[in-house]
């Protein structure tokens, strides 16, 4: 079966393309987070996933008939505030010279997450060490539980 010029257009645009980070999704979270302070952690949550729903834009890239990405670019990683964070704050400077899965990111994006997303997870979140997220006024209840387990064992 033959590819039609179309696909192999599409196919060779996205394979030429350095990928690039995209923090749209992690600014619409971080300020649905934001808002929604005081309120319980599932209904910020679902608010949150609400708001990305409803602010993320879809973008139609050419030639294409089914469309949709995770971010604003053809080739996008994305960044998620709820989930692991570390490894962005540890890696960032280093997105586009990295030896595996290389990453664009400009110096404004970089400013721009450090300033607006990176400081207010800080404040709010930990990451224990199998990589969940935890909001910190919760990390005390945790572990009480978490210690009562392994003693009781």
């Amino acid at each position: 079966m033959s590819v039609t010029p179309r696909v192999e257009k599409i196919r060779q645009n996205y394979v030429n393309t350095k990928p690039s980070i995209s923090y749209e999704r992690a600014r619409i979270w971080t300020e649905s987070f934001k808002r929604t302070e005081g309120q319980p952690a599932a209904i910020r949550t679902a608010q949150a996933f609400y708001d990305t729903c409803n602010e993320l834009c879809v973008n139609i890239f050419e030639g294409e008939l089914i469309v949709g990405a995770s971010g604003e670019f053809r080739k996008c990683g994305i960044l998620t505030p709820e989930f692991a964070w570390k490894w962005v704050d540890d890696e960032m400077d280093n997105f586009p010279s990295r030896p595996q899965d290389p990453y664009e990111m400009t110096d404004e994006q970089r400013k721009f997450v450090r300033e607006n997303i990176l400081v207010w997870i800080r404040a709010f979140w930990i990451q224990i060490p199998n990589g969940v997220m935890v909001l910190a006024k919760f990390l005390p209840i945790i572990l009480t539980s978490c210690s009562r387990r392994v003693l009781a064992a």
